[in-house]
């Protein structure tokens, strides 16, 4: 073969294979199932004690612009409060974001950390779909599909609209959809989001590690930097004893094997209602109760409005549930953990959420019992 039909033949395959490539880079990008194996029929995955801490790193995919964007996710949660998460895209830093009881803080590259106050709660990340699973599949916000395997570990999948740390569960639609495999341990090990009837974001796991002791250190958050005005909240430690002025809900002991961890008076982050005139009647606040059990917390919390607008409006998806002396409630349920709350005029309410089974967040919610109000000793 002479140089010249050498050359012409390197050419052409050259040629041929620039414009395969045009043509895959013009293909719309999939995400796919790749570290996430579907398994034979077998019995479901049942739910174990949780474990009191663990570190997840995940894989994310998420379609942008027609392309998939890759990155990187660790996860490392002290139950029930702490939690870090921290974003990596290749060896730079994305985000750094972190939780303890009454704080969070968000912080980006080339920045300082935006730290404000939190209305007491478990740590924002952290699934215990253990806590509401059985009432969910019951009223067909989840749906229970495949077993699957996944950092060599069986998950079991659930399909909701919405992802698991969503304020509440609703029922999936075939174009809108979120399957999130859940383990024995209750660790999150894939997150499937489907929108318009397309694979949009994927969250799998590829280390999982439940003996750790995470340190103090790994969740330090500095001061809030961030004022009520400015939308940063307030929360406060109060003297259990007392109450704040009018008639307040009071429970007289904790709730069997807990442990009261504190009182507290929470301004919930609010910013539109502070930086706009006309929203000055929803600003709200709170007085809240925190228990801990182990890697469970229940908060008993009662608040009210400035001039008396409803904080929310009642779900007609979400149960009713009666709530003794508190009156008619719903019941709120997500991968987080249960809620049941009540609206009782005039702007105030009452709710009781935490990571156990709905029914006992009711039968504790019946306890509450009028008392006259005082005034508040702060502790700080």
């Amino acid at each position: 073969m002479s140089r010249g039909r050498v050359a012409a033949l390197i050419l052409a395959v050259i040629v041929g294979m620039w414009v395969a490539a045009t043509i895959n880079d013009r293909r719309p990008a999939r995400i796919g199932r790749d570290g996430s194996t579907a398994l034979s029929a077998g019995q479901p995955v049942g739910f174990g004690p949780p474990p009191p801490a663990y570190s997840i790193q995940y894989r994310l995919e998420e379609r942008v612009s027609g392309a998939v964007r890759v990155s990187t996710e660790r996860f490392v949660v002290r139950r029930p409060f702490d939690a870090v998460v921290a974003a990596r895209r290749g060896q730079e830093p994305e985000s750094l974001d972190r939780w303890i009881l009454g704080r969070s803080a968000i912080q980006r590259p080339g920045s300082g950390a935006l730290v404000s106050a939190q209305p007491p709660d478990a740590a924002a990340p952290d699934i215990r779909l253990d806590t509401a699973v059985a009432d969910a599949l019951r009223v067909h916000h989840l749906e229970r599909r495949e077993r699957r395997e996944v950092a060599g570990r069986t998950c079991q999948v659930f399909r909701s609209r919405d992802s698991l740390i969503a304020a509440s569960l609703y029922r999936a639609t075939t174009k809108r959809y979120v399957d999130s495999c859940v383990d024995h341990d209750g660790l999150l090990l894939e997150e499937l989001v489907v929108k318009s009837g397309t694979r949009d974001v994927r969250r799998v796991a590829v280390k999982v590690d439940t003996t750790g002791t995470p340190s103090d250190d790994t969740f330090a958050i500095g001061p809030p930097t961030l004022d009520v005005k400015s939308g940063g909240g307030s929360t406060r430690p109060v003297d259990p004893a007392s109450v704040p002025p009018g008639q307040f809900w009071q429970l007289d002991q904790p709730p069997a094997g807990f442990t009261l961890v504190g009182r507290f008076a929470v301004v919930p982050p609010q910013p539109e209602n502070f930086s706009d005139a006309t929203r000055e009647g929803f600003r709200r606040a709170s007085v809240s109760d925190v228990f801990t059990r182990g890697v469970d917390i229940v908060v008993v919390d009662r608040g009210a409005t400035l001039q008396g607008q409803p904080v929310w409006q009642v779900d007609r998806n979400n149960e009713s549930v009666d709530l003794g002396a508190v009156g008619p409630g719903e019941i709120v349920l997500s991968g987080r953990q249960a809620e049941v709350r009540a609206l009782i005029g005039g702007g105030r309410y009452v709710r009781v959420f935490g990571t156990i089974a709905a029914a006992d967040l009711a039968a504790i919610a019946r306890q509450l019992h009028l008392v006259p109000g005082g005034t508040l000793r702060y502790l700080d």
